[in-house]
């Protein structure tokens, strides 16, 4: 009895070290696809925030233009009229009014369109990172089989007393016991 004690003992000592080594080899592995996402997501995540920059440009840009029409092409036209006249300060209205206007719809026009496109290309980011990148490996990499197992159990000797399996309860219970609820 005491040899076979000494035995299980060295059984699962053996069986405790290949779990800690298992561990240690999915931490590593885990570790270094991880902190691969994590530098493509940070890299994905400054190209987002560059567009998203040029989105609030283009915003602070037609903000200038509505200013500039407000602000300063008023009193122009008002000193034009003053200076010029009715008809001269009518004239320029009509030339730069239309440009501005213009200006400032294509300037509307292209941040809306690259909102969008930068809305597109955060959700598609969004996305991307929920979904689980992990490592496409083989579980059994990391799993030992049930006939390992099993055959360091079979190999040991029935022990003196021919007594039953020990009484903690089925084999596939890992407590021993049904789980409460």
């Amino acid at each position: 009895m005491p040899n076979m004690a000494k035995r299980l003992e060295k059984l699962n000592a053996a069986r405790e070290n290949l779990i800690v080594k298992l561990e240690e080899l999915k931490s590593k592995k885990l570790n270094k696809h991880l902190s691969i996402l994590l530098e493509t997501e940070l890299d994905r995540a400054e190209v987002i925030l560059a567009a998203r920059d040029l989105v609030r440009r283009l915003q602070s840009t037609t903000e200038d233009l509505a200013k500039l029409q407000i602000e300063e092409i008023m009193p122009l036209l008002d000193a034009i009229r003053v200076q010029f006249g009715n008809e001269q300060s009518k004239s320029f209205e009509d030339t730069i009014s239309e440009s501005l206007n213009n200006t400032l719809d294509s300037v509307k026009r292209t941040r809306e369109v690259l909102a969008t496109a930068v809305n597109n290309l955060e959700s598609s980011f969004t996305s991307e990172t929920m979904v689980d990148n992990g490592p496409e490996e083989n579980e059994e990499d990391f799993q030992t089989s049930n006939d390992e197992d099993n055959s360091s159990e079979q190999d040991l000797e029935p022990d003196e007393f021919g007594g039953a399996e020990g009484a903690s309860g089925e084999k596939n219970e890992p407590l021993g016991r049904a789980r409460k609820k």
